[in-house]
């Protein structure tokens, strides 16, 4: 199934079995991010999307690992009937792609499986036509693998005991939430229009909140009618501006907004939109002007945006502490820094003398697991991975980041997958190969392609 016919099934469902709670949820961010998680894991699989349904409107998907631990145990009967169903030789090539993490060419599976490449061709064409396989194209290769990721985790999780699966959960959860629809909504091809329509859609129902969360405030009881009618012109402008992530138009229409009124949330965008231009020093003067007229509502907000912004300057120490300050004062809104810890590490990587990395990082290791956030940490090295690709870096570069963030995070289990897909970019930044990106299995090259779309080399 498509998006679009996963939304279609599941309001089947809240309406078949009357769930109000469904019904509600699936409209919202949250619901479309959720849902974005499950057909992620289900690959399109319509009775998967079925037996998930009941998970979506959990209050907290941090409750979903054991359950959906549970439900590969359920539906493992369901993948080996349809594995037993299957011709020997076929059954044999199935087993094996559930045995590899990524997509291997004919040659490797003919090999492996002791028949011809004529045969396991004839036998990989009918296993794509039945929805059991996918195939790509690279060159004069074609690369097979498994089209359900669950069919491949309903085997491995009998032998890892669930860890490295739960931990895949856990990384979806924070990779698909509202905050990060903006960015889904870039990347999405020319022809998803109703994918398109789908998320803009979800972030309308999150317009109230600024790009980093604080709530638009209503006109000012002594405002004139024609001030409200510029800045609601302005706000238009400078929403649309950045939902097309031209931030240097933003920013004109972010400083129109403070010259017609000049509230803490007008000064607030325009610190915003400094940051994501890497304006930094500029960024703090305007969070402070937005703290001085409203710190009560901008506390949470500017706390973790200006540690953002001193760390990239490289103000280490004052930096550090300010974000160990905003962690501690505010840790239930810590996933909004994810975007500024993002910028943060590109900083590092592009500004920051590599021998000083191994020393940051370990920094920034330090403070994140003593607070159990090192998930946050996880979703951000990941989506740092563009700057690798910049035209003034260079492959050798992007080696030594990968080799001093191994060297410093090799034993945390909450890197492990963002270590992976950072090793991958790396080699795929090294060679310009897709067949690099092929050694991780779909679930996860997906991941990273989102990633990868953005830089010049991908594209």
């Amino acid at each position: 199934m498509s998006f679009d016919e996963a939304i279609d099934l599941l309001e089947n469902i809240a309406r078949q079995q009357d769930d109000q709670d469904l019904a509600a949820l699936i409209p919202s961010p949250l619901g479309r991010a959720r849902i974005r998680v499950l057909r992620h894991l289900a690959g399109g699989n319509h009775r998967v999307h079925v037996i998930f349904s009941q998970f979506l409107t959990r209050d907290a998907l941090d409750d979903l690992i054991e359950p959906f631990l549970g439900m590969l145990d359920d539906l493992s009967p369901y993948y080996q009937a349809r594995i037993a169903s299957l011709s020997p030789q076929q059954r044999k090539i199935v087993e094996y792609l559930c045995e590899v993490r990524g997509a291997i060419p004919v040659k490797q599976i003919a090999q492996r499986n002791f028949m011809s490449h004529q045969t396991a061709s004839s036998q990989l064409r009918k296993l794509q036509d039945w929805g059991y396989v996918r195939f790509q194209s690279i060159g004069r290769e074609s690369f097979y693998e498994l089209r359900e990721p669950l069919m491949r985790l309903c085997i491995e999780v009998k032998k890892s005991r669930g860890e490295p699966i739960g931990l895949f959960v856990d990384f979806l959860r924070l990779w698909y939430t509202p905050p990060d629809l903006q960015q889904h909504l870039t990347q999405l091809p020319p022809g998803a229009v109703q994918e398109r329509e789908y998320v803009r859609y979800a972030l309308q129902e999150t317009r109230r909140p600024l790009v980093g969360g604080m709530l638009q405030a209503g006109p000012e009881p002594g405002s004139t009618q024609e001030e409200d009618s510029l800045v609601s012109l302005s706000l238009r402008d400078y929403e649309a501006y950045v939902e097309d992530g031209d931030f240097d138009h933003a920013l004109g229409a972010a400083e129109e907004m403070v010259a017609i009124r000049g509230e803490a949330e007008d000064w607030f965008r325009k610190g915003k939109t400094l940051l994501e231009l890497e304006r930094y020093e500029e960024s703090l003067k305007a969070y402070e002007k937005a703290m001085e007229l409203d710190p009560d509502e901008c506390a949470s907000y500017v706390a973790f945006d200006r540690a953002g912004a001193l760390l990239a300057l490289d103000r280490w120490s004052e930096g550090l502490a300010q974000l160990e300050n905003a962690l501690d004062r505010f840790e239930h809104t810590h996933r909004q820094h994810t975007r500024n810890l993002k910028l943060v590490l590109q900083t590092l990587f592009g500004r920051i003398d590599s021998t000083l990395w191994p020393l940051r990082i370990t920094n920034l290791l330090n403070l994140y697991a003593q607070r159990t956030l090192l998930s946050g940490l996880s979703q951000a090295l990941v989506q740092s991975i563009p700057a690798l690709f910049e035209a003034e870096s260079s492959a050798r570069s992007a080696q030594i980041w990968f080799d001093a963030w191994q060297q410093c995070a090799g034993d945390r289990l909450e890197l492990t997958i963002a270590l992976r897909l950072l090793k991958t970019a790396v080699r795929f930044r090294q060679s310009a190969d897709p067949r690099a990106l092929l050694e991780l299995p779909i679930e996860e090259r997906e991941i990273l392609e989102q990633v990868l779309a953005k830089t010049t080399t991908a594209q």
